[in-house]
């Protein structure tokens, strides 16, 4: 200490000094088992005046030492003084010199995790010093002051970042976890507002710094680490009831739930749906928010954009499918209440579809806009929900489950949500072989049928692709992409009957044609008025029945992409259908070449260098046409206020195929053309003065 003393001290320690000052430290302390000769030498560099480096290698030299834990229990009075000032300094310069970021770990390491950004800035503990430190800590716990609590649980997070996945720690990481969960219970019920009618009931201050801040980094190495103690991590969750929670703290754990997916699936599945099942509003009368965000609340955005790896769904599916299903379920059928709710209003019966199971109907509930969830639904977490069990289901398929069972964990019980029908249909089709014997009572439903094809025109037209404008963060364990690859998204059930016609055994192809008969014949019961002809329930129906007869699936010979000649069945609709197919494509054409020409008229009017001689003189016939119909005949195929919508829209472009003859019509006959054009023209002007 002499010569240590009689150093210039006031400058910064050089730092080949600095390694000469901690050797003489750990000498000090091996020398001496009471602590005296290091503490002496700490009160030299700790006299006024002495640069702060210099003390420094005497703080490092306690942990590094090889009778560190002897240390720490004989001086554990001097480290806690002072609000555990000097243990402090100690945690502090052992993070800067003995620990690494996980970044730079990650990098050093070349491996490709994408890390979410509230561990970014983490720091894993690094080398054999640690050991003692952080035995000593959990074993004297209860003696540290609560100033310690910020870097004391800086350790614990590089700690179990370090040796979580070790087993021969496994005792004093469950000791770790159960500190930091004392110590969250704590800081939150410090933070809780509270009101008191003494002052004396008023608790005395915690003096933790910054104490929200700390509970936000201890809560969130708590979640990350309490699958090391799984018992905690279910009292925690039963512990809060997410409707008293405040709201960014409740947004925080919906955002970043960490283990607690897998440490407590059970109580994390009553959490989520408490947190995001809407309870309803005495105060909404008419219940307007809960129809506006499907009973969500005002937590549904942290799951945007909808994704089957979006949320905690698919992680709690693959951890505990029960929990998961139930997650979901009660998710979806929330989100359905809320449609049936709105027919009961409307006075109208909630639709039901029935499947006719082998070991008994089933009934599924909803219209096509729940069949439709999947793809676009009422909000981003019931989209992300059945997403995620979507997702759940095919690798369950994939490895190596029973396709009946998995379809039956996806349909659910007896009135489930028309949308698990979807999903069931999603699977059938992506996994066709494996599916086929179990999915005919699928195929075998008409009305199923009507709502696939639907289904099948948006899928295979990429509406719903072409309105996802967000994009998925990088991460996720899956991503929309995967699903939409999928063998569903370019099928329709309806496609599956010629399989049973001509490769299934002949019982199940029986089974199927007696259903859809006995459907069809159900239908033909029922008023049809309002039935489309071609896309209709009743039209489906014959269709379908029709399907199932080898006859109608004649052999017709195609040639490949590759110019390669071969000969496949091809199914044969019937004759009226054809027929009335073919006047539709005809009325469709007619309207589109009407609307088409109707356009081609009004910019050659406004935009002179888009008018040539054909467009004018097209215009000129098709505007004689329309006067030549009745103002109902022109637009026979609109109705209601689309039929008076488009009148006008014709008596319009008429008046502007007369302006643009009276400008550009150059034919022989352009005197007679003219006076027609004069006669609109003042036909039109009289008609505008009324």
């Amino acid at each position: 200490n002499d010569v240590l003393t009689a150093l210039p001290m006031d400058k910064p320690l050089s730092v080949g000094l600095a390694r000469g000052v901690e050797i003489a430290a750990r000498l000090a302390i091996e020398m001496d088992g009471s602590g005296a000769a290091w503490l002496a030498m700490l009160a030299a560099v700790e006299r006024d005046h002495v640069h702060g480096s210099w003390k420094r290698p005497v703080l490092l030299a306690l942990p590094r030492s090889e009778k560190a834990l002897a240390q720490f229990l004989g001086l554990e009075a001097v480290l806690l003084e002072n609000h555990g000032r000097r243990l402090s300094e100690i945690i502090r310069l052992m993070i800067a010199v003995e620990s690494e970021g996980i970044k730079s770990v990650v990098a050093r390491h070349g491996l490709t995790i994408v890390l979410p950004a509230a561990v970014g800035d983490m720091t894993i503990l690094m080398g054999p010093n640690w050991m003692w430190l952080v035995t000593w800590m959990v074993a004297r716990a209860k003696l540290l002051p609560p100033e310690v609590i910020p870097d004391a649980a800086k350790v614990f997070l590089g700690w179990l970042m370090a040796t979580n996945a070790h087993s021969q720690c496994a005792a004093i990481n469950a000791r770790i976890v159960q500190l930091l969960f004392d110590w969250l219970t704590l800081l939150e019920e410090a933070l809780t507002p509270r009101m008191y009618k003494n002052m004396s009931d008023v608790p005395p201050p915690l003096n933790v710094p910054h104490p929200k801040a700390v509970r936000d980094d201890i809560r969130l190495t708590f979640v990350m680490f309490c699958n090391l103690n799984s018992g905690l991590a279910k009292s925690y969750l039963a512990g809060h009831d997410p409707n008293e929670m405040q709201h960014h703290d409740l947004q925080d754990l919906l955002r970043a739930p960490g283990n607690l997916v897998k440490a407590a699936p059970t109580e994390f599945t009553n959490f989520m749906l408490g947190a995001l099942i809407e309870k309803p509003d005495e105060d909404d009368f008419y219940g307007g928010s809960r129809h506006r965000y499907a009973a969500i609340g005002l937590h549904g955005h942290l799951f945007s954009p909808a994704s089957p790896g979006q949320g905690p769904f698919l992680e709690l599916l693959e951890t505990d499918a029960a929990e998961g299903l139930r997650l979901v379920r009660g998710l979806v059928e929330n989100a359905t209440e809320i449609r049936r709710s709105q027919y009961a209003e409307a006075r109208e019966s909630f639709p039901r579809i029935s499947i006719p199971f082998p070991d008994g109907t089933k009934s599924f509930e909803g219209d096509y806009s729940i069949y439709y969830w999947p793809r676009s639904g009422p909000s981003v977490v019931v989209m992300s929900a059945l997403m995620a069990l979507e997702a759940w289901a095919h690798r369950q398929v994939e490895g190596g489950r029973p396709f009946n069972e998995i379809l039956h964990d996806v349909l659910g019980p007896d009135g489930s949500s028309l949308a698990f029908l979807a999903i069931a249909v999603d699977l059938a089709l992506s996994h066709w072989k494996l599916a086929r014997d179990s999915a005919w009572p699928l195929v075998a439903t008409p009305e199923l049928l009507q709502f696939d094809d639907q289904r099948f025109k948006r899928d295979i037209t990429g509406v719903d692709r072409m309105l996802a404008f967000e994009t998925e963060r990088d991460g996720l364990p899956m991503k929309r992409a995967e699903l939409d690859a999928k063998p569903s998204r370019r099928k329709r059930l309806s496609d599956t009957i010629g399989d049973y016609v001509f490769r299934a055994p002949p019982d199940q192809l029986t089974a199927l044609r007696e259903a859809l008969e006995q459907a069809r014949n159900e239908i033909n019961q029922k008023p049809s008025d309002s039935d489309d002809s071609i896309e209709g329930l009743r039209a489906v129906a014959n269709r379908a029945l029709r399907m199932t007869s080898a006859e109608h699936w004649p052999l017709v010979r195609i040639r490949t992409q590759s110019g390669e000649e071969v000969e496949v069945r091809q199914f044969e609709r019937d004759p009226e259908e054809t027929k009335k197919i073919e006047a539709e494509a005809a009325r469709i054409e007619a309207s589109t070449r009407h609307h088409t020409t109707r356009s081609k008229i009004q910019a050659a009017l406004f935009d002179k260098a888009k008018s040539t001689p054909k467009i004018v003189a097209d215009g000129i016939q098709w505007a004689k046409e329309q006067q030549a119909k009745t103002s109902e005949t022109a637009a026979s195929d609109e109705e209601g206020e689309d039929r008076n919508f488009s009148a006008k829209q014709d008596g319009r472009a008429i008046v502007m195929a007369a302006a643009l003859a009276v400008r550009d019509y150059e034919n022989a006959d352009r005197t007679v053309v003219i006076d027609w054009a004069m006669n609109v023209l003042d036909a039109a002007s009289f008609e505008n003065q009324k």
